[in-house]
């Protein structure tokens, strides 16, 4: 399990992912990244996203996945499917240095789940 903040730091140790949003997308994806960027002291002006071919930090990713009101909760999911079989589809890409190196800094922020109970 990881939390959306941690999930940032993980999408940011493989270098982000590229997709394209809709400008809908684009606009509930903003709302997101004002709340997240304002609970960790970033300008969000930094982040905020466009319609079309993005290059998504793990700010951006993560806003994307957490869109609720463009589609339904399939839609919701799918976008984090999506997000997940980028990420995969890069590491596959890796040599092992570099796996290793995002190993190390992803493994320390997810949670078993045996630390919930």
């Amino acid at each position: 399990r990881v939390n959306f903040y941690n999930m940032i730091d993980i999408i940011d140790a493989i270098g982000g992912v590229d997709l394209a949003i809709s400008a809908d997308e684009a606009r509930v994806a903003n709302n997101y990244i004002k709340e997240m960027c304002n609970g960790v002291g970033l300008d969000p002006s930094d982040y905020y996203m466009s319609e079309g071919n993005q290059h998504m930090n793990g700010v951006q990713a993560v806003a994307y996945c957490r869109i609720r009101y463009v589609g339904s909760d399939f839609a919701r999911t799918q976008r984090q499917r999506t997000v997940l079989t980028l990420m995969f589809q890069k590491l596959m890409t890796m040599d092992i240095g570099l796996i290793n190196n995002f190993l190390n800094t992803a493994l320390p922020l997810v949670w078993a789940l045996s630390m919930w109970r």
